[in-house]
């Protein structure tokens, strides 16, 4: 009897991202800790030609909707995410990466339209951020009240329209993180494993 083995969306969305873009063909590898417990580490991908391991960290968030406007010199986005500020709890060096996951539901495809369960990616979008460890120190260093006191908890908010992203709780005003985007950090994934 083969025993069930699950694993939370979130890491299973970015392991196939990592999936396609880090090759089997190229030397790459995804490993899952048995381990559910595991402190620090829910990916680790491993370049077999090289023998240089990474191990990643996966924060997920459900999204909000939100309506595009300003209001107290905030920009408000159609979707943001909220994570919980691990300041208190984070240590330096447990994980090289840091990836914050938030599934989104497309709102332009519009109301009344049937659902097709076999094609989930049409109706529902992905944002993943990826931050290095020495990144992920100093960002939630900075998570900050108005008043300069630390945050508890932080958000990033974002349009279906474009790829921009800002961090909009934990900031006196919206940072651009677009540059930590997943998509936009392969490379440096790649360079790291060589």
């Amino acid at each position: 009897m083969d025993s069930i083995f699950t694993l939370p969306f979130s890491e299973y969305k970015v392991a196939l991202i990592l999936q396609n873009e880090l090759k089997k063909k190229d030397g790459y590898s995804l490993y899952i800790p048995l381990s559910r417990q595991q402190e620090g580490v829910d990916l680790i991908i491993h370049n077999l030609k090289t023998k240089k391991t990474l191990t990643i960290q996966i924060k997920s968030s459900r999204s909000y909707e939100g309506i595009p406007s300003k209001r107290n010199n905030r920009i408000v986005h159609q979707h943001s995410s909220w994570f919980n500020n691990f300041l208190y709890k984070y240590k330096e060096g447990i994980a090289d990466y840091y990836v914050f996951f938030t599934p989104y539901p497309i709102l332009s495809r519009g109301n009344g339209i049937k659902l097709d369960k076999t094609t989930p990616d049409k109706w529902w979008g992905f944002k993943s951020l990826l931050f290095s460890d020495n990144e992920m120190g100093t960002l939630l260093n900075e998570i900050k009240t108005k008043k300069g006191k630390v945050e508890s908890k932080f958000g990033f908010g974002f349009d279906e329209e474009n790829d921009s992203i800002y961090l909009t709780r934990g900031s006196d005003r919206p940072v651009l993180y677009t540059n930590n985007l997943l998509e936009n950090k392969i490379s440096e994934l790649k360079q790291k494993l060589q």
